[in-house]
């Protein structure tokens, strides 16, 4: 019986490399056997793909509408913001970033708003103060319009923007 079980083994071993050569061999021609892709699309989405399409961090840096955003030229400069809010909470976090932001634009129209997002904070920042002076004045007039978040407001150095 052990004789019989050497020949078997014997045997395996002599064809299975033979087996894996023709394996390879069938793998590599498959690989260079020449061929064509085609894609088939609608027309409609060859439009939308012509079409540039205004980015999400365009409406979180301006605090508009990617199309009113476009329309402003603006210059970026090192300056500093209020920071109103700030919070990582997963479930309230945005929703209530969304709140204070339109609070801003309504009771502060005159003075831009600012969402954004990093990982895991949400925060609200008003405002495109060139010195830190002007951005304490802001800060007196934020403390009072929303008591409950003073102590958590600080002024913040940021990119701003210079609007034509």
């Amino acid at each position: 019986m052990s004789n019989k079980a050497i020949s078997i083994a014997l045997a395996a071993l002599l064809w299975l490399p033979s087996y894996g050569d023709e394996q390879a061999k069938s793998i590599v021609a498959s690989i260079e056997a020449g061929g064509s892709i085609s894609v088939s699309q609608p027309a409609a989405l060859d439009s939308l793909l012509q079409r540039p399409v205004a980015t999400p961090a365009a409406k979180e840096e301006t605090g508009q509408t990617p199309a009113a955003a476009d329309t402003r030229s603006h210059k970026s400069k090192s300056g500093y913001r209020v920071q109103i809010f700030e919070d990582n909470n997963p479930l309230s976090a945005r929703r209530t970033a969304e709140s204070y932001h339109s609070r801003m634009q309504t009771e502060f129209p005159r003075i831009r708003s600012y969402i954004s997002f990093n990982s895991p904070y949400w925060r609200v920042k008003a405002g495109d103060f060139r010195t830190r002076a002007e951005a304490e004045g802001m800060l007196a007039e934020l403390k009072q319009a929303f008591p409950s978040l003073a102590p958590y407001m600080r002024i913040v150095r940021d990119k701003i923007n210079i609007y034509d």
